[in-house]
């Protein structure tokens, strides 16, 4: 059976009288107390005494849990400026494009591609999840369709700066979320140049690579990023994801 509440144990009234004020205004310490103090100790004793009786003789000072912030929703904070510049200068949205456009887009994509893909292999983890995401096929069917041929598929220039964003595992998962995060700008592209006279309709493989199961692919992707980012520094995933827009920016503006 349950104790009632001792006010003389733990920080029962004998505990707050040795450090409160006596009946004259003067505390135990040589402390003077003046009547606006007096009314607020004798508030504070009041909760207190209430909490201990109603806890128990127990007043809870553990911390509170903060859940860690998601690796997705840093990286999504710290790259929207890049994100949006890429977007911009990609131009796909905002201005009439061509095959010719396309087409040279396309070969620079996959020139980076061929690197990035290749370098990423080199961590098991990152290689095994790359196995379903890899769009390298997307690209070389896409080029077919506009017309380039396999000899022009072979001889892309290859994109040098890639093999930056692979340095370190760290910095290879960042630029993973980049790559993987664009199938979902992707949809907006693909339902903006489905329309295109100029466009074949199974030309837009690389910009929307899953077709009705991007949410699904996606959902996917954050849960096995969430789970890698523990293993890494947030600050080192960040940096990796904002050096590939930089990359990016510069490579396809060649």
């Amino acid at each position: 059976m349950r104790k009632r509440w001792d006010a003389t144990r733990g920080l029962g009234i004998r505990g707050f009288v040795a450090c409160g004020p006596s009946l004259s205004g003067q505390s135990h310490s040589g402390f003077k107390w003046n009547p606006t103090l007096r009314r607020k100790f004798n508030m504070i004793a009041l909760t207190c005494f209430r909490a201990l009786h109603d806890g128990g003789g127990c007043v809870s000072v553990q911390p509170v849990a903060i859940a860690p912030t998601s690796i997705v929703a840093l990286l999504r904070s710290q790259t929207q400026d890049a994100h949006s510049a890429l977007e911009g200068q990609l131009g796909l949205l905002e201005q009439p494009a061509s095959t010719e456009y396309y087409a040279q887009l396309l070969s620079r994509f996959l020139g980076f591609h061929l690197v990035w893909e290749e370098d990423l292999k080199a961590f098991p983890e990152l290689a095994c999840e790359l196995e379903m995401r890899s769009r390298l096929r997307n690209l070389r069917h896409d080029l077919r369709t506009l017309g380039v041929t396999d000899a022009g598929i072979s001889s892309v220039p290859l994109c040098g700066g890639a093999h930056s964003l692979t340095a370190n595992e760290a910095r290879a998962l960042g630029s993973f979320y980049v790559l993987e995060g664009s199938t979902l700008g992707g949809q907006l592209i693909t339902r903006h140049l489905s329309s295109a006279h100029w466009l074949p309709a199974e030309g837009l493989s690389y910009f929307n690579p899953y077709g009705s199961r991007t949410g699904e692919m996606w959902r996917s992707f954050r849960r096995w990023l969430e789970s890698q980012a523990q293993h890494h520094a947030a600050s080192d995933i960040v940096a990796g994801a904002r050096a590939t827009f930089v990359v990016l920016q510069k490579w396809l503006a060649g």
